[in-house]
């Protein structure tokens, strides 16, 4: 147990440093690097699933070094394989994140299908080793009748919510709470074969702010990645095709989008699945930003966000923490 938590916590401090490193090459600032893995390492998602056993930071790893690969335009298409094949590995879902950043950035047919070929023999091989290796232990990705096996988790099956509630829910999701953290709902479960454990939701009042307006911690980064978030949207709409990375920015739009779509019917907690897009909100926002004029009060802004953030997802590790010491062996 001890091992798998220090794996998953070593992979988190990975995804951090990736940061750095991606927004770096990109800024040439080593300051503002700094701060948006920064934004990362105190975002929610990445504290939760940073700390539990879960497998969704090797996802998040494989994609955040997948985008920091594309920086090398002349990188051969072999050079992708190993995380897109980590990326497929963990979830068959993301790796279509890949495909679309490396459709967008690299914007070229023959190379695009090259990758996809390499990528699904290579997979298939593997997945077919695995399975002789340990029989019956998990399904075949290349086939229908496995793959379908996921439909099990299809949200308007489980959910039973109007799309409209699903969509803000989702949207709050992607936007906010995988940054901003907000109080969870809290309930006692049992499974069979398991001893009692806590399940953590945020199924939040859908529309409205309520989990933000009633919560003195968390208000003031609320508004003040909202209003950095804002700022960002609007200079990507100002700028255009004028920026340096604005193919990197519309792969980053297109992949929140893509989740966004398939989270309106998949998934019945949409906080669970967050590793999967809060990296590629913080690129987009740090891509768009940059060169901004008056670029120090960008800086102290984010400066500032950091320390709200520590304020207020470290109350909601501890709260999650309290929640579940008692469960924890002696």
């Amino acid at each position: 147990r001890l091992a798998a938590l220090t794996l998953v916590a070593l992979t988190a401090a990975a995804c951090v440093y990736l940061v750095w490193v991606f927004v770096l090459r990109v800024s040439q600032r080593p300051s503002y690097a700094l701060t948006f893995s920064g934004l990362l390492a105190l975002s929610a998602a990445h504290l939760v699933f940073g700390s539990v056993t879960e497998t969704y930071i090797f996802s998040a790893f494989g994609l955040i070094l997948f985008f920091v690969m594309l920086l090398s335009r002349e990188r051969p298409v072999r050079g992708f394989l190993l995380p897109g094949l980590l990326t497929l590995g963990i979830t068959v879902t993301n790796v279509v994140q890949s495909l679309i950043g490396f459709a967008l950035v690299r914007r070229d047919g023959r190379e695009w299908i090259r990758f996809v070929s390499l990528l699904l023999a290579t997979g298939v091989a593997l997945t077919v080793l695995t399975a002789l290796i340990y029989p019956k232990s998990m399904g075949l990705f290349y086939v229908p009748s496995d793959l379908l096996l996921e439909s099990k988790h299809a949200a308007h099956l489980e959910a039973g919510a109007r799309i409209s509630s699903r969509f803000v829910q989702v949207t709050k999701s992607l936007f906010f709470y995988d940054v901003v953290a907000v109080p969870p709902d809290v309930t006692i479960v049992e499974k069979g074969g398991r001893d009692s454990f806590p399940k953590f939701n945020y199924f939040q009042p859908p529309f409205g702010l309520k989990e933000y307006l009633s919560n003195r911690f968390a208000l003031p980064p609320f508004i003040l990645w909202s209003l950095l978030l804002v700022g960002a949207v609007t200079r990507f709409l100002w700028r255009g095709k004028k920026s340096s990375y604005f193919s990197f920015q519309l792969a980053f739009l297109a992949i929140l989008f893509f989740n966004l779509g398939m989270h309106l019917f998949y998934g019945f907690e949409p906080f669970l699945y967050t590793p999967n897009w809060t990296y590629a909100l913080l690129f987009f926002v740090a891509l768009s930003l940059d060169e901004i004029k008056k670029q120090e009060w960008v800086d102290w802004a984010l400066i500032l966000l950091l320390a709200l953030l520590l304020v207020n997802n470290g109350l909601f590790l501890r709260v999650m923490a309290n929640h579940l010491s008692p469960f924890f062996p002696g």
